[in-house]
């Protein structure tokens, strides 16, 4: 089934995954939104990256995390102290401020950034119309709270959250440091963004290519509609527990 040369359309069940080959954007609809989902996905291709001139600012605020991931490439935790001051963050952005791009998406990472939350709060509402600055934080979701949300929607601040499929498959590499897992955390902050109606993207690490299709459905059954699906990279704290690398190809 075909809508457009440009783009994908894979159907399952009731469900329409719309791939765009050329950017890499997603989405999952049911069929009375296909047509407006496909004039979305075909717009997104046609904005050139040099009409405009943008930057992304990828700030990350500590490598602490309240998590131990198994396969981090980052290998952070919760024993690392390194956080970003105060006087760094605002010696960024003035830069950022002073530059001549036309917009500034700055991705707040970590570690886990939510675990800077106060710096979060500060800067944010000091830059929000300042200039053409939008803001994104890619986060476990772990830690995610109604207080935050509200403050998420008056900023509109682009979400991510990090979630590997359904509990089986997710508690597997993604643990607290006692190596519980983190399913259950991360569904709650979940839920608490679709209640609140905010728009958020997740992040999948796949380790088992025959695995694809279950993490799938997962998304579909929980209306999560905007995924990326990651490989493992052998680097970091994969490589020191010397983890078996698979290879993607679903």
């Amino acid at each position: 089934m075909s809508h457009s040369s440009n783009l994908k359309v894979l159907r399952r069940e009731n469900n329409f995954l719309i791939i765009n080959p050329s950017t890499g954007k997603w989405d999952v609809c049911l069929f009375p939104k296909i047509k407006e989902v496909v004039y979305k996905l075909k717009k997104s291709s046609t904005i050139s990256s040099c009409e405009r001139k943008g930057l992304i600012c990828v700030i990350h605020l500590t490598n602490r995390c309240n998590l131990e991931c198994k396969y981090c490439y980052a290998d952070v935790g919760e024993k690392r102290e390194n956080v970003l001051s105060n006087d760094k963050i605002k010696k960024i952005f003035d830069i950022l401020d002073s530059s001549s791009y036309e917009f500034i998406l700055v991705e707040f990472h970590g570690g886990e950034p939510l675990l800077c939350w106060e710096k979060i709060k500060d800067v944010v509402p000091r830059y929000y119309k300042k200039r053409i600055f939008t803001f994104g934080i890619q986060t476990n979701g772990t830690l995610l709270t109604q207080k935050i949300i509200d403050f998420i929607k008056i900023y509109s601040i682009r979400i991510g959250i990090s979630i590997d499929g359904p509990q089986r498959i997710h508690d597997r590499n993604r643990c607290y440091h006692n190596d519980n897992g983190s399913f259950q955390d991360v569904m709650r902050g979940i839920f608490l963004l679709q209640q609140n109606k905010v728009p958020f993207t997740t992040i999948s690490v796949v380790e088992k290519p025959n695995e694809c299709i279950e993490i799938f459905n997962f998304f579909v059954n929980n209306r999560i509609e905007k995924i990326k699906l990651n490989p493992l990279f052998f680097k970091g704290r994969m490589v020191k527990k010397n983890i078996i690398s698979h290879n993607i190809d679903c």
